[in-house]
């Protein structure tokens, strides 16, 4: 495959590195938005990977000290996973006072 890297280094700081294109869902831990992350994209053999993913920003509460041991347990949990019904974990942006996820994105039926 070929594959070229963006322009983009993947360490740039959040608000450079990734444009926020809208918000996608919102749940007790945090909300989930669609953004381009301009450090993946690339182009490979067929298609073009955009650099679409869904950026998960967790809250983190203020007066805990930490990370909540819910929130470490899912990023252990995700990183390991490796199925074809669970979407992966590509990596994790801690921004202190919050923590991000970077998901792939997947499209809901109805989108496609």
């Amino acid at each position: 495959m070929s594959c070229f890297p963006g322009l983009i280094p993947p360490d740039a700081p959040l608000l450079q590195r990734f444009d926020f294109l809208d918000k996608i869902g919102e749940g007790t831990y945090g909300v989930v938005y669609r953004a381009r992350d301009r450090a993946v994209r690339r182009a490979c053999i067929g298609q073009v990977d955009e650099g679409i993913v869904a950026l998960k920003k967790m809250r983190l509460d203020a007066h805990d000290e930490g990370v909540p041991v819910t929130t470490l347990r899912e990023v252990a949990l995700l990183k390991d996973l490796k199925h074809t019904n669970i979407v992966r974990l590509r990596e994790v942006i801690p921004q202190p006072p919050r923590l991000y996820l970077v998901f792939d994105y997947v499209r809901a039926p109805s989108d496609r």
